[in-house]
């Protein structure tokens, strides 16, 4: 018999930050349909659309259940656009209302709704479009690229699309007749098909004139429910990992900060080296002739510093491993001083070498001796991409070497990173340099890099493939989905912002095998939680749905697990297992990642010993849920997973058979 726990249901519309749909939800799964409209330069040659990096002025708000997006779309380097959008849901019918606005006169080509259908939910399927004379025009979606890329141009109000099986069915709507086009991308290296209209054609959008459109997308559909077979392999092991943590950087005073502290079990951190705070200037002309008391005059109460050192001062009474990084340097020490911390690709004066490395040593002693905290490794932040500091490979190799010498002539223990690269893509040729020099991977304590963007599972294994041969562990010293999201905060608080950092962390462990993860972040930047005002003038913290499903995989997997080997039959239910020790008994601990609709999982694999589990859920209703234990026969168990769900079953605390050794 196997345990139950009911999903969410319904439709639902997924959302970027700027507005922009990439999803419609139906029968507990997902559709990726997106919306976007776009600003078409001349020839076709500048397209402007609502794509984070293209957006800015970004405003959020919420009335009745209609949502509204407001901001600034960037046409040119000094033009731009305002737009409106504002979105309704109802009994399934997502009703859209955008409007785009001139802030100077622009010339287009067009502006343009775009919305993508995915190739493979609709590749040999039928769209169907009402005719301004009431006849309907049909087309077939090409399997195969066609050499007309456009197979369908109408003046329409309604078009319909569905799959070839015909379980699946969109229909779209237009507040008025409209030209119609649906193309195969295909033509353009997109694997998708698109349905285009314009908002407006005219060759100069005049500044202060409107565009705008009112459109619905209604789905309706029936997902695939079938079961699930999961299997893992106790034999061996792929990899040890440490554990989950999380970044300590910015808003370090946040109550969101202490809540995490107290309430995850965190293996791994990472902190900011703030050079800008440490010696904003010079403390004299001598790099040998520390002036300690300049210095030390800075760490007061209530500073950046402090709230570093003290969160330094925590993490290694707990026994927390973690990496000291530098984002930015004072103005003195960069090449091009005067142009102001928020600037990107900041190079490190020549001549500024020694002062910069007895800038990082007396922080690092002045952390010892005052806070008895020593972090295990140093890094500059993203320097392959200069964010803010850049270093060419090669540099990062000279950096590495020069940095630790001086720690270790020092007598720190710190070691440095290798890479700490802000995205999983090129491992190779920017750490080759390095892995190529004896002298300078002598420093190397670990190679790093951040999650950003995401990666297929073949440049994930490249990191791992990286750590195995130069026998160092891999750390994701930044967990993370979208790397824009600062800028539209309100996408943390979203359940599927949420479940897509989800599906990465299970990516994560599945291909790139890391020793520990840290995720950006555990304070109240980029907050997994948010802070409540009371009447009173207290403050409550509220967990969201992203530190449940973190809470999770810090509080239920065992320390120094070793990850076992696990299959699934679909590709949208990601499943990791761990086993590792509590005193001297085996603890298992299996994470279960639904990321579609419910279904039945049958799992086998387990030890015989094993008679049954704990069993805690988060979904979109519930988060961090404990639901009654799993029974286990013969290494076997069958439960019911809800749609969109993180699952975890773990030993601890449950009853087992003595281990013979079978």
């Amino acid at each position: 018999m196997g345990a139950c726990v009911q999903g969410p249901g319904g439709d639902r519309v997924y959302t970027e930050g700027s507005g922009r749909i990439y999803g419609v939800g139906y029968d507990g799964d997902m559709l990726a349909l997106g919306s976007d409209v776009v600003i078409v330069g001349p020839k076709w040659i500048d397209l402007a659309g609502m794509a984070a990096w293209n957006v800015s002025d970004v405003g959020y708000s919420e009335t009745n259940g209609a949502k509204q997006w407001t901001g600034r779309i960037h046409v040119t380097q000094d033009r731009g656009c305002r737009y409106r959008q504002i979105l309704q849901e109802s009994n399934g019918l997502v009703s859209v209302d955008m409007s785009v606005t001139a802030e100077a006169d622009i010339p287009t080509e067009g502006i343009y709704l775009f919305l993508g259908l995915p190739l493979e939910a609709f590749a040999g399927g039928r769209c169907e479009a009402r005719g301004t004379n009431g006849q309907p025009v049909r087309a077939t979606m090409p399997r195969s690229k066609p050499t007309d890329p456009r197979f369908l141009l109408v003046d329409t109000d309604h078009v319909t699309v569905t799959d070839v099986s015909r379980r699946m069915r969109v229909d779209i709507s237009f507040d008025k007749p409209r030209g119609v086009t649906i193309q195969d991308e295909r033509e353009w290296n997109v694997s998708r098909y698109a349905l285009f209209t314009r908002l407006s054609q005219a060759p100069v959008l005049r500044k202060g004139e409107t565009a705008s459109i009112r459109f619905g997308i209604q789905l309706e559909g029936k997902a695939d429910h079938a079961a699930v077979q999961l299997s893992m392999e106790r034999a061996g092991g792929l990899y040890t990992l440490d554990g989950f943590g999380g970044n300590f950087v910015y808003q370090l005073s946040s109550p969101v900060t202490r809540f995490n502290l107290d309430s995850l079990r965190i293996a791994w951190g990472r902190t900011q080296m703030s050079l800008t705070d440490w010696e904003p200037e010079n403390d004299d002309a001598s790099p040998t002739n520390t002036q300690w008391q300049v210095l030390e005059a800075r760490d007061v109460p209530g500073s950046t510093l402090r709230h570093e050192f003290v969160l330094a001062q925590e993490l290694t009474k707990k026994g927390i491993p973690y990496v000291v990084s530098i984002w930015d340097l004072p103005e003195w020490m960069y090449a091009d001083p005067g142009r102001g911390k928020d600037v990107f690709g900041r190079r490190i004066a020549p001549e500024k070498w020694d002062e910069l490395l007895e800038s990082i040593g007396s922080y690092l002693l002045y952390a010892k001796r005052q806070y008895s905290a020593e972090p295990d490794l140093f890094s500059f932040n993203e320097c392959r991409e200069g964010v803010r500091v850049q270093l060419s490979a090669e540099e990062h190799r000279d950096a590495i070497q020069r940095i630790g010498a001086h720690l270790e002539g020092l007598e720190l223990k710190t070691k440095m990173l290798l890479a700490d690269n802000a995205s999983p893509g090129d491992t190779e040729s920017y750490a080759a340099p390095t892995v190529a020099d004896a002298e300078a991977m002598r420093h190397v304590g670990a190679v790093a890099v951040h999650s950003w963007g995401g990666a297929t599972p073949a440049q994930y294994g490249a990191w791992s493939e990286l750590a195995k041969k130069i026998e160092k562990p891999l750390l994701i010293s930044e967990l993370g989905t979208d790397a824009l999201a600062w800028h539209t905060p309100w996408q943390f608080r979203t359940f599927h912002y949420a479940l897509d950092e989800l599906r990465m962390v299970q990516e994560i462990l599945l291909h790139a095998r890391p020793q520990g993860t840290m995720e950006w972040e555990l304070t109240g930047d980029y907050a997994v939680a948010d802070v409540r005002k009371e009447g009173n003038g207290s403050e409550t913290v509220v967990p969201g749905w992203r530190y449940a499903f973190i809470k999770h995989f810090c509080n239920l997997t065992p320390l120094k697990a070793r990850a076992l080997g696990t299959q699934s039959s679909q590709s949208n239910v990601l499943f990791t297992a761990f086993v590792g020790k509590e005193g001297d008994a085996p603890v298992y601990t299996l994470h279960i990642a639904n990321l579609g609709p419910s279904r039945e999982a049958v799992l086998s694999g387990l030890p015989r010993t094993v008679l049954s589990l704990r069993m805690i859920v988060t979904t979109e209703q519930d988060m961090f849920k404990e639901m009654a234990p799993v029974p286990v026969r013969r290494g076997k168990l069958s439960v019911n997973l809800p749609a969109q769900s993180l699952l975890t079953l773990t030993t601890a605390g449950e009853a087992q058979l003595p281990d013979r050794g079978k």
